[in-house]
């Protein structure tokens, strides 16, 4: 193999490594090539097992094997945390802890339809469920998604789609807790 590639496949490796639940044409972005070429390597990637696919609906994601610690349910939500208006939804729902539809698509300036088809979406993979009463949602875990937003966050590709509520979330991260 030579070197050029070797250091290509060092450099995908060590994006999914640090911003794993990236799929190719993301990768391609951060890395700075075709998306055929980071394809390419990152299939390479896989039958040499340093790196792991994982099939989202319409992408196939990266992850490391060794990753400590991550289990399959941190996959899955980072996975989520990786599409800008999952970002955004779950982002609103860890600051507000509950809201209806028609609250969420006016925080994301998104239509209605568009929030209940993501929407859909959340609860389906797991990470949002209804409130009690039924009139809203909320996270079903949200101390895990803001480990996993602390420990693997997006890459600035993506948090920029939604730098309001990004920034918002990560100021109140750095704001010392109330005792209760």
């Amino acid at each position: 193999m030579s070197l050029h590639a070797e250091a290509t496949r060092d450099l995908l490796a060590e994006l999914v490594r640090s911003f794993p639940g990236l799929h190719v044409q993301e990768l391609a972005r951060q890395a700075g090539m075709s998306k055929q070429l980071a394809g390419y390597h990152l299939r390479l990637l896989v039958q040499d097992g340093r790196l792991q696919e994982l099939r989202d609906r319409d992408h196939l994601r990266y992850f490391t094997l060794d990753e400590a610690g991550m289990t399959n349910e941190d996959r899955g939500i980072i996975v989520l945390l990786r599409q800008p208006h999952l970002l955004n939804l779950m982002l609103i729902l860890l600051e507000t802890k509950a809201a209806t539809n028609g609250d969420l698509a006016e925080a994301t300036g998104l239509s209605k339809s568009t929030v209940s088809h993501h929407v859909a979406h959340l609860v389906g993979a797991g990470a949002v469920q209804s409130t009690r009463n039924g009139l809203g949602f909320e996270l079903a875990d949200p101390r895990l998604v803001r480990r996993m937003l602390l420990r693997w966050q997006p890459p600035t590709t993506i948090t920029d789609k939604v730098a309001d509520v990004w920034g918002r979330f990560y100021a109140a991260q750095r704001r010392p807790k109330r005792a209760e």
